[in-house]
């Protein structure tokens, strides 16, 4: 698989191979985070795409339904007086009643069942009548019923403009079933929340500077994504098939410090419990951010997928290589996350240590496999050399044992050396690449060089600082004569 990037971040040009393990060096300042930013930003954006678009579409319409029904002020009545049965009358004022408030906590199989549903709605809403009213509230003292009466008489002038509501919800989520336009629009939003709406190089804003990103295989095209102003600049597909199925970043161990219990943060606040509304569906679309994804993946998954792995594959060397830094669990255990056995909160823990916490809870949640794209951002920076070297050994057996497929960045000499001399010991020479980001001469924008033939260079540079400040110690210590 090949990645191909132009003017994302300050990377002017970049081609990189992704076929098992990937490593990037280079200075500080040189975009090594951008690359793995944007790649985790197209994957991430089309993950389970059809049944989060299910998921968000039936989100849009129950809270649409909710403020479109709620202006029949339902709510005012005492709904433990209704007198419904399996009639049609009691149906249609149920179903209005309740359909508001089953956001959250509604499941529909298919769109088509959605689609139903709000016809369903809308065939409720067409049958309200004056009659019905009589019915539902046979018992009510004739004061207080001809008061309710008059205002649910007043409240059915508004049945016109509620239908005509509900036919634009059945638009919004009846439109674009190949998904093509939400794919487009997940990925646009995926990219403008991971860049912070900087995608492409902010020394150019406002020149009219190109920008895309490609995945491509041979002559098969996975993603295609051109960009202007930030901003997807077509209107054709960018999203034309599945790579990997699943992506995990990790870039920052002291994510396990705000580590809860969390429900799937598509289903997003904002969308279920009102502030906003709008009448198209796209519009409503947000995004998780990295840090977002990464704690629901740590906090939810499957056992199964990580029971197959153990059977199917040689997972037995790589948890007790973790376990030499992290042989306990996490378990939530009264409103925080603790160590299993020694009951230690994951706050109190070494940040080293929580580097192979994260990584043996996302194996064992089945989020790392065969069909995932691990992206590591430095993962060494909070780890002793020998931790460096142990977790290099763990990276390649999940490239070599499992399958995963991995992208990370490193400053250290050491980190690097551990990587490649793994890489030699378990024979997947094959399937590695490295590369050197370096500044173009503009001393602004860098480009990305494949240094497989001469790995030496990556030494070269990472070493440099340690040589001058030893030499410059040694001249410092030296007698004087």
């Amino acid at each position: 698989m090949d990645a191909v990037l132009k003017n994302i971040g300050i990377i002017e040009d970049a081609t990189i191979k992704l076929d098992g393990l990937t490593v990037i060096t280079g200075y500080n300042n040189t975009g090594k985070s951008s690359i793995g930013k944007a790649l985790y930003s197209l994957i991430s954006a089309v993950e389970d795409l059809q049944q989060v678009n299910l998921l968000e579409k039936t989100n849009y319409a129950l809270r649409e339904l909710r403020m479109l029904i709620d202006s029949l002020e339902l709510f005012r009545y005492n709904y433990g007086s209704i007198k419904y049965d399996n009639s049609r009358i009691g149906r249609v004022f149920e179903l209005l009643y309740r359909s508001p408030r089953m956001v959250g906590s509604v499941h529909f199989e298919d769109l088509d069942e959605l689609i139903a549903f709000v016809k369903e709605v809308d065939q409720a809403v067409s049958e309200l009548s004056l009659e019905m009213f009589d019915e539902l509230f046979p018992t009510e003292s004739a004061v207080l019923k001809r008061s309710r009466k008059a205002r649910f008489s007043d409240n059915l002038e508004k049945k016109e403009s509620i239908r005509q509501g509900i036919q634009i919800v059945l638009q919004n989520i009846d439109a674009d079933r190949d998904l093509q336009l939400y794919a487009n629009k997940r990925i646009e939003k995926t990219l403008q929340t991971v860049f912070h709406g900087q995608i492409a190089p902010q020394k150019f804003k406002g020149k009219k500077l190109k920008s895309s990103i490609k995945l491509t295989e041979h002559q098969k095209v996975f993603f295609d994504v051109p960009l202007e102003n930030n901003s997807i600049a077509t209107g054709k597909e960018t999203y034309h098939s599945s790579w990997l199925q699943e992506v995990v970043l990790v870039d920052d161990a002291y994510v396990l410090d705000n580590l809860t219990p969390r429900r799937n943060p598509r289903l997003n606040s904002r969308i279920i419990y009102g502030g906003y509304h709008s009448e198209d569906f796209l519009d409503m679309i947000d995004i998780d951010t990295p840090e977002q994804s990464l704690m629901y993946k740590l906090t939810r998954g499957s056992s199964s997928v990580f029971d197959s792995i153990v059977q199917e594959k040689n997972a037995d060397a790589i948890f007790e290589l973790i376990s030499q830094a992290f042989s306990q669990t996490l378990i939530y255990h009264e409103g925080s996350y603790i160590t299993g056995e020694e009951k230690l909160d994951v706050k109190n823990l070494a940040t080293g240590t929580k580097v192979f916490a994260i990584l043996k809870t996302l194996i064992q949640k089945g989020h790392i496999s065969k069909d995932t794209f691990l992206i590591l951002d430095e993962p060494e920076a909070h780890l002793h050399p020998d931790w460096q070297n142990l977790f290099a050994e763990i990276i390649v057996l999940l490239v070599k044992e499992i399958g995963v497929t991995v992208l990370l960045t490193t400053h250290s000499a050491n980190f690097m050396l551990a990587l490649e001399t793994m890489m030699r010991k378990y024979q997947i020479e094959t399937k590695s690449n490295f590369y050197i980001n370096r500044k173009k001469e503009n001393g602004y924008m860098t480009s990305v060089e494949c240094v497989n033939d001469c790995i030496d260079e990556i030494y070269t540079e990472l070493v440099r600082p340690y040589a001058e400040m030893f030499e410059l110690r040694r001249k410092i210590t030296e007698p004087k004569e």
